[in-house]
């Protein structure tokens, strides 16, 4: 088994345009190529960075155009998949995990119908590197609620190392300062997964919090910080 943990903290700012950004585009074209075949039609560089001679953020946008064909919808259970066992080339698992009751059952089914030498990909938000995140700081008990869904890095990177999987998990961070009346629309909407698992007492006092603040100063700042992790992993 072998395996790699990295933890950055990039800053992440706009720089003058790149050619290098078609290239490192090409790259991945050809890596989401392998693994989906020649049935997606089209694979498209998007955004800033697709446009010759404008300053951008240096991330790749890229868009799957066009759908895929002979595609069947299956619904079932992370922990019970209805697939026979070496199924797949490629599993993606996003902003999902933390939603899996049983995840070390979820991480055995993933592992059973992956094929040998197949990748599986899991992204999800890092809530142990982000405390500082605007949802905790203005409904505090989201937090503990998270805390309760959201398995440490290290557990994950582990728990795929000892089914025999090499792995390479990155947490991107980021800290910034925000407006907050940004903000208020999904506070008030109640659609991030943890602000519905908070009492609605606990959720009407942040949300009262974020108003009052706002009616005091429409152009009320915070620090709100954000961890993304990314998770890629082969089978052995």
């Amino acid at each position: 088994m072998a395996g790699e943990l990295i933890v950055t903290m990039p800053v992440v700012g706009l720089e003058s345009y790149n050619p290098d950004w078609d290239v490192q585009f090409e790259i991945e074209k050809e890596r989401i190529s392998h693994v989906i075949g020649n049935e997606m039609i089209r694979i498209e560089h998007i955004g800033s960075t697709s446009v010759e001679g404008l300053g951008a953020k240096p991330i790749i946008d890229i868009m799957l155009k066009e759908k895929v064909e002979s595609v069947t919808l299956v619904q079932g259970y992370a922990e019970s998949m209805p697939f026979e066992t070496e199924k797949f080339d490629y599993i993606s698992n996003n902003y999902a995990f933390h939603h899996f009751e049983q995840k070390q059952k979820a991480l055995d089914e993933i592992t059973r119908v992956l094929k040998k030498g197949g990748v599986y990909k899991l992204h999800n938000i890092a809530i142990h590197d982000m405390p500082n995140w605007w949802v905790y700081h203005y409904f505090p008990s989201a937090y503990y609620e998270d805390v309760k869904r959201f398995s440490q890095k290290k557990v994950i990177f582990n728990e795929l190392l000892l089914r025999g999987f090499e792995v390479k998990v990155k947490v991107e961070y980021k800290m910034e300062e925000i407006k907050v009346a940004d903000y208020i629309n999904h506070g008030e909407n109640r659609d991030i997964s943890a602000l519905t698992l908070i009492s609605d007492k606990n959720y009407q006092t942040g949300l009262g919090r974020m108003r009052y603040d706002i009616s005091e100063n429409p152009d009320k700042t915070i620090m709100n910080d954000f961890a993304e992790l990314f998770c890629v992993t082969r089978k052995l």
